[in-house]
C-alpha cells in the first residue's frame, strides 16, 4: 500500500472517531437531567434531663412500729386452795362485776359442817374434863394431860374451819370476772385448779410480746393509737426487769402503762405502738433511693456546672423513705436520681 493511501485511511479513521464522540456528547445534552434527592436536615443532639431534688435540713426519726394489745394490769386466779371436791354452788359468771368479799363459789360442805359441829362438842367435852380435874384437885400430871386434850381438840376444830373457808371462793378486791371455768353444780374440781380470774377493768396496760422486745427499755416513752385515738405511755417492764419468780408469760413481755385510756377500750383490744429508736434534728436529709451502695461505700450523684458527678457520702439514720447524710453534701445542692 502506498503512503498516500495510508494517510487517507488514517484521516478517515480520525474523522469517524470525532463524529462518534460528538454524537455521544450531543445525546447527553438531549437526555433529561436526573435530580438528586435533597440531603437530610442535620439533627441537634437531644438535651439530657435529670430528676433531681434539693438537699435540705430537717428532722429524721427511726421509728419501730409494732402491734400490741390491752390487758389487765391487776388480775388474780382464784381456786379452792388445798381442798378439792364437788361444786355446791356457782354465784357469778364471766363478765360480771363483783365486790370485795363477795362469795363467788362454794363446794358441797354438808359433811364438813357436820364434822365441825361434832368437833365443837369434842372441844367442849375436853374443856369440861379439864375443869373437873381442877375442881376435884386431881394431881398435876392429870391436869396437864386434860389441858393438852383441850388444845388438841381446839387445833382440830381450827383445821376443819379452815377447810370450810377454803371450800369457798371470795372476791379479793372489787373487779370483773374475766374468766370462769366450765363447771356446774355437782362437778368435781381439784385443789388449786383455777375456777375464776378476777381483774380490775379500770386498770389496763399495753402488752407487747413480739420479736423486737430488745429495743424497749424501762422509762421509754411510747406513742400508741387505738382506732382513732392517739395515746402516750411509758415502758414499765421488759423481760430483763421482770421479777425473777414471775411466770414465764409475764417475763416474756413488754408492759406499757398508758397515761390515759379511752372509755371504749377493753381488754384484748389491739393498738399500734411506735417507739422512737433514733432522732436527729436539723440534719442533712435526702430521699433514700437517691443513695447507692457500692463496694461498702455510699454514693450519690450531684449536679455540678450542669454535669452529673458521683460523690462519696457518709450516712447516718436510715428510714424506709429518707436517709441522713453526715458528710459529703450541703443544704441547697441538688442530688440526681440514679
Amino acid at each position: 500500500m502506498t503512503s498516500s493511501r495510508l494517510c487517507f485511511v488514517a484521516r478517515f479513521a480520525a474523522v469517524c472517531v470525532i463524529v462518534v464522540f460528538s454524537a455521544a456528547v450531543s445525546s447527553c445534552f438531549l437526555l433529561p437531567r436526573e435530580e438528586l434527592p435533597p440531603a437530610p436536615p442535620l439533627r441537634s443532639a437531644p438535651e439530657i434531663s435529670y430528676r433531681t431534688t434539693e438537699v435540705r435540713l430537717g428532722t429524721i426519726e427511726n421509728v419501730l412500729t409494732v402491734s400490741a394489745r390491752f390487758d389487765y394490769a391487776r388480775s388474780r386466779g382464784l381456786s379452792f386452795g388445798q381442798r378439792g371436791g364437788r361444786i355446791g354452788a356457782i354465784h357469778t359468771q364471766t363478765g360480771e362485776d363483783v365486790r370485795e368479799g363477795q362469795l363467788l363459789a362454794e363446794l358441797v360442805t354438808a359433811p364438813l359442817r357436820a364434822e365441825i359441829e361434832r368437833q365443837r362438842l369434842e372441844v367442849r367435852k375436853a374443856e369440861l374434863v379439864s375443869e373437873r380435874s381442877v375442881a376435884t384437885g386431881a394431881d398435876r400430871f392429870q391436869r396437864e394431860i386434860d389441858e393438852m386434850n383441850v388444845r388438841i381438840a381446839r387445833l382440830r376444830l381450827s383445821q376443819l374451819e379452815r377447810e370450810l373457808e377454803e371450800s369457798r371462793i371470795y372476791a379479793p378486791f372489787d373487779g370483773r370476772i374475766a374468766f370462769s371455768a366450765r363447771v356446774v353444780e355437782g362437778d368435781h374440781v381439784d385443789a388449786y385448779r383455777t375456777v375464776f380470774q378476777i381483774a380490775d377493768p379500770r386498770d389496763l396496760v399495753l402488752v407487747y410480746d413480739g420479736t423486737d422486745m430488745t429495743h424497749f427499755r424501762t422509762g421509754m416513752t411510747v406513742n400508741a393509737r387505738h382506732r382513732t385515738t392517739e395515746l402516750t405511755g411509758e415502758v414499765i417492764q421488759t423481760p430483763s426487769t421482770a421479777p425473777f419468780d414471775a411466770p414465764d408469760d409475764i417475763r416474756r413481755r413488754v408492759i406499757i402503762s398508758p397515761n390515759t385510756l379511752p372509755d371504749e377500750v377493753r381488754s384484748g383490744d389491739s393498738a399500734t405502738i411506735e417507739l422512737v429508736l433514733e432522732r436527729q434534728d436539723d440534719v442533712v436529709i435526702v430521699p433514700r433511693d437517691y443513695v447507692q451502695t457500692y463496694m461498702g461505700s455510699q454514693h450519690v450523684f450531684v449536679m455540678e456546672d450542669g454535669l452529673r458527678r458521683e460523690r462519696v457520702v457518709e450516712v447516718g439514720i436510715r428510714t424506709p423513705l429518707e436517709i441522713q447524710i453526715r458528710r459529703g453534701l450541703e443544704p441547697g445542692e441538688h442530688v440526681v436520681a440514679p
